[in-house]
């Protein structure tokens, strides 16, 4: 089933969102790890492990294509 434009941007915007809510559970825990006196869970690596799934649909190709055709959520 192809997605329509709309849904096209809808799953994009909901991925950017899951993303974003990963990363920033991650900050939040390293940063109360640091004020409880101990080392950081997440590093870099962790942090590439959890943006390297969403690349393929947040491609800045992708997202480019729509902002030229004018095709919103």
């Amino acid at each position: 089933m192809k997605l329509t434009p709309e849904q096209t941007a809808a799953f994009a915007i909901a991925q950017a969102s899951l993303l974003n809510a990963e990363v920033k559970a991650m900050e939040a825990e390293n940063q109360h790890r640091l004020s409880c006196g101990h080392s950081i869970a997440y590093g870099a690596k962790e942090f590439e492990d959890v943006i390297r799934p969403f690349r393929n649909c947040l491609r800045e190709d992708i997202l480019y294509r729509f902002m030229l055709e004018g095709e919103r959520p």
